[in-house]
């Protein structure tokens, strides 16, 4: 059984790991090794971290829901709004994010902070995944056969990017990272989900692609992410 956590005298977490006799070896006095738990992201607290990311899922719920209701409606700034991120309103486009964003909702809805943890490559090989391919500049990473459990690996330059991008005036969505982008990029790379790709990387470049009529869209995480994310409320 791992040891519990205690409380020290600064008030701070702490967890028990060791004890070793100190060096020079005139001390040889006993001492007891502690470590503080790390945080999911340093500029947070994990309670602050949990509030986030709650919000940032039921935000992801909502504006994924207005995607499928849609889909479902198909009218014209549907169709066009599909084509501006996948380069196609044919069914079959349709029909693939019809049968996917019912499955990102479903594990988004899932979602609890326990889901969420620190980047690293311990934390990736505990879940059988190859954590060698990622680095202290990862964002955020899934093993996509994980659907046991839908962990989300959580990197530093997550903990810097903003929640969402979008005018403040208007409350138009526009391009660049966020971590509402992030959230549904992941769960959209889940064996149970869309079983998404990462063929290239942002919202620019992903509708750059669908203006193209890359046939690759309908697969990228970001084209899925950017349609979800760019979806506009009173619709």
């Amino acid at each position: 059984m791992p040891e519990p956590i205690h409380t020290g005298p600064d008030g701070r977490k702490y967890r028990h790991v060791a004890t070793v006799s100190t060096t020079p070896t005139t001390d040889t006095s006993v001492k007891v090794i502690t470590v503080y738990p790390e945080t999911v992201c340093p500029n947070m607290t994990n309670e602050e971290f949990a509030e986030t990311v709650m919000r940032l899922r039921d935000e992801a719920v909502v504006r994924t829901v207005m995607r499928i209701d849609g889909l479902s409606r198909w009218g014209a700034n549907d169709r066009k709004e599909v084509v501006q991120w996948f380069g196609s309103d044919s069914e079959e486009v349709r029909s693939t994010l019809l049968e996917g964003l019912p499955q990102i909702n479903r594990v988004l809805s899932s979602l609890t902070p326990s889901n969420f943890v620190r980047w690293s490559k311990v934390a990736l090989s505990y879940l059988n995944c190859d954590g060698s391919k990622g680095d202290h500049n990862t964002t955020a990473a899934v093993c996509k056969p994980d659907v046991a459990t839908h962990k989300i690996a959580i990197g530093l330059n997550f903990c810097e990017m903003p929640d969402d991008r979008k005018n403040f005036d208007t409350g138009e969505p526009f391009n660049g990272d966020s971590k509402l982008l992030t959230l549904v990029h992941e769960i959209s790379h889940f064996n149970d989900t869309m079983n998404s790709v990462d063929s290239w990387y942002s919202t620019k470049i992903s509708q750059d692609r669908a203006f193209e009529g890359n046939k690759l869209c309908i697969g990228n995480a970001d084209n899925i992410a950017g349609y979800v994310v760019f979806a506009r409320r009173g619709k």
